[in-house]
């Protein structure tokens, strides 16, 4: 029997990735349920490291906030750094596509919540 999927999905990761988000490119609206900073194991490199991690509300999974335009692009849509104040905040998630450490892909990229 033929499969029709994303093969990013047999990647099983805990973490959301640009696969999660809807293939029609169009922003969603999520809610930040906690802010968290944990410990994160990298496959590709077998290195931890210490990151902000979201967590929404829903069934969307948690994202790790590590790079730095998504740092950047959640402190200017919320009006603050202190993620104790993101609890309860909107924002929308977005695919970006470019090319990162030479190649060539996709990225989950945060941007304000505007209500229409």
């Amino acid at each position: 029997m033929t499969v029709d999927m994303k093969i990013e999905e047999t990647f099983n990761s805990k973490w959301l990735g640009e696969w999660d988000l809807p293939d029609d490119g169009k922003d969603i609206k999520v809610k930040i349920k906690d802010v968290e900073y944990e410990t994160v194991h990298n496959g590709k490199t077998n290195q931890d490291s210490d990151e902000v991690i979201l967590y929404f509300e829903g069934p969307l999974k948690p994202m790790i906030l590590s790079a730095r335009v998504n740092k950047d692009n959640i402190k200017q849509a919320l009006g603050t750094g202190r993620t104790k104040e993101w609890k309860g905040k909107t924002i929308q998630l977005y695919r970006e596509e470019g090319n990162w450490f030479g190649k060539h892909g996709w990225a989950v990229r945060i941007r304000p919540y505007v209500s229409k």
